[in-house]
């Protein structure tokens, strides 16, 4: 839960705390506080405090993890992916291209590099020209969390006197592009996750599992501001306001079992 738009709702953020939520059954499990818009840099430090929280309530010095993760699309780094996999857990977890790919709307640009024919006997690209992008060395960077990310950069042998330069690109040297096989591979793995029978399950119950207890709290109590200062005292604020949602939560199904005894017993 993040604020996207400013006061003038040009787009800006505002600056504000990046609230987290893990829920089952709409009841609040787990909740963190980061000082980052970005959603997907906050899943393994809200993982790992999820971790601790089962670690205590079950008293094992074994640290587990949910069988089953379901997230949507802002989660769906290689880092994350690499995360859950390591800890063993089936993530269904969407990427930013799913849901298109999902609906049949596959990316109709003949120059995207998802598009271009691969050769793997020769481990290269042939581009709408018919020119070969050949693969010229290995690339490594680290994002912001430290987490190092591996491409294969590909480069076509000239795009000298080529008709469809201005379409294909607009760099004054040779058309490259970059793949990151890792990240392929998990998203291979997700998707095949996703249109599972399960994966379907897990879908649809997202959007009335963690979507309504944001609405909830946001919406019909009217909780849309931090209003204690400092991150310290902002997240004892968030545990209260979560410890209020399940009681509320858990007083309302018990009068709903109630009331349903009591029309049961006057009919």
């Amino acid at each position: 839960m993040r604020l996207k738009n400013g006061g003038r709702k040009n787009g800006e953020l505002r600056a504000c705390y990046n609230v987290q939520m893990g829920t089952e059954n709409q009841y609040i499990v787990c909740y963190s506080l980061h000082q980052n818009a970005s959603d997907s840099t906050t899943m393994i430090s809200h993982m790992e405090k999820l971790k601790k929280l089962i670690m205590g309530a079950m008293k094992s010095k074994e640290p587990k993890l949910p069988m089953n993760i379901s997230a949507d699309a802002g989660y769906g780094s290689e880092e994350n992916y690499e995360y859950l996999e390591k800890a063993e857990v089936n993530a269904y977890v969407k990427y930013n291209t799913f849901e298109k790919e999902r609906r049949g709307k596959k990316n109709s640009n003949e120059f995207h590099k998802d598009n271009l024919p691969y050769d793997a006997a020769r481990d290269e690209y042939k581009c709408p020209s018919d020119r070969l992008l050949k693969y010229k060395c290995t690339e490594t960077s680290k994002t912001q969390t430290g987490y190092e990310v591996t491409k294969r950069i590909y480069e076509c042998e000239s795009c000298a006197d080529c008709s469809l330069r201005e379409s294909c690109h607009k760099s004054k040297d040779n058309r490259r592009i970059e793949i990151n096989e890792k990240l392929r591979k998990y998203r291979t793995k997700a998707r095949e996750l996703l249109l599972s029978e399960t994966g379907q399950t897990y879908r649809k119950r997202r959007n009335t599992e963690i979507e309504p207890t944001f609405g909830d709290i946001k919406q019909n109590r009217q909780y849309r501001r931090i209003r204690l200062r400092g991150k310290k005292k902002a997240n004892i604020e968030i545990g209260l306001i979560s410890m209020a949602h399940n009681l509320i939560k858990m007083w309302s199904e018990q009068m709903n079992r109630f009331n349903s005894k009591l029309v049961a017993v006057a009919h």
